[in-house]
């Protein structure tokens, strides 16, 4: 005589697993398909200069006009970046900017975006990029011509009667100060190796820091102005040994500025610029993979069979995996119903 018939079951999510997971592979291929919609050029990026347009490279093998059939295009950003800073941290400070003595290169900009009116800072560095509406920016390359981030100098009047005394001042690039008389200082350029064309007029020379010099103008609270260039007093030396130079970037009738120290960096540092529309879709994707397949390899779906038959108990089930932990399970509540019986 059959008695009643009790079933129970734990897990039943688990089933569906196997088509969550397709779901996280179906959504890795979609991002990956919209990845390869994607592109990658280079942007130029100096303090106090704005660009809203990328460089990529174009391979024209039919049209070839050169041997390497290598181009370039412009592709226009939704927003513009903002150059607010460059910074090269070296190895040896008195070494050269190259790879070898840098530890890292620090790019700061400003995206304007005219889309959302927003403004966003952002800081980008080796093996630290930025990531913005589907855009992102990586620390590629440098201008390897030199520069200076910063420079100090030492200012003394020109003659007895200006008055005032010596002043020990520093002034970030494209930036100015104020000296004690109230006079402005602006940093304008710098040349890291300076040598004279034929008409004593300063010209750029390599990138090595071999006679530095700093390009300034100053502004008296009176409103005259001077172009001056500020040297190190090696290069003075140098200069003063010919007079046609002496009297030309010596003798400015206000102020003697002697450049003593100075932060060294390239012109400009370049950002790879990716759009990748997929990769916040596949990184979805990945997380949806991840997260079903732990649930499913840790938590099994398991069923329980209870039948009483003849005053007998029979007992069964199956799990789709964890089976030792099922059996285990299913055996102390065996062992429950065999007490519970003993006692009656």
């Amino acid at each position: 005589m059959h008695g009643p018939l009790f079933f129970a079951e734990r897990g039943v999510w688990n089933r569906l697993g196997a088509y969550v997971v397709h779901v996280g592979l179906l959504t890795i291929f979609v991002g990956g398909y919209l990845t390869s919609r994607g592109y990658t050029g280079n942007l130029q990026v100096a303090p106090d200069q704005s660009e809203n347009k990328m460089s990529q490279a174009v391979f024209n093998l039919e049209n070839a006009t050169n041997q390497f059939a290598i181009g370039s295009r412009d592709l226009k950003l939704p927003f513009t970046i903002e150059g607010v800073d460059i910074e090269q941290k070296l190895i040896n400070k008195d070494g050269g900017i190259e790879v070898p003595n840098t530890l890292d290169w620090l790019t700061r900009i400003k995206i304007h975006d005219e889309e959302t009116g927003k403004e966003t800072e952002a800081l980008i560095h080796m093996n630290s990029p930025f990531d913005y509406r589907g855009y992102r920016l990586f620390q590629a390359s440098y201008v390897q011509m030199g520069s200076a981030r910063s420079i100090k100098l030492r200012v003394t009047p020109a003659t007895p009667a200006a008055g005032g005394t010596t002043e020990e001042i520093s002034i970030q690039r494209n930036g100015e100060t104020k000296l004690s008389d109230g006079t402005r200082v602006k940093y304008v350029e710098f040349n890291p190796h300076i040598t004279f064309t034929q008409d004593s007029k300063i010209d750029f020379g390599s990138a090595q820091y071999e006679n530095p010099g700093a390009h300034l103008i100053y502004i008296t609270p009176d409103g005259k102005e001077g172009d001056v260039w500020a040297f190190n007093e090696k290069f003075i030396g140098e200069i003063s040994s010919a007079p046609f130079l002496k009297s030309k970037f010596l003798s400015d009738p206000k102020y003697q500025f002697v450049l003593t120290d100075f932060q060294k960096v390239g012109q400009a540092h370049i950002l790879s610029v990716q759009y990748d529309p997929g990769a916040k879709v596949v990184y979805v994707g990945f997380t949806i993979l991840c997260l079903t397949l732990i649930f499913i390899f840790f938590f099994s779906h398991q069923r329980l069979w209870i039948v009483i038959e003849d005053g007998k108990v029979n007992m069964g089930g199956d799990s789709n995996r964890n089976r030792l932990g099922f059996e285990d399970r299913a055996r102390k509540l065996a062992d429950l119903i065999r007490g519970t019986q003993a006692t009656s």
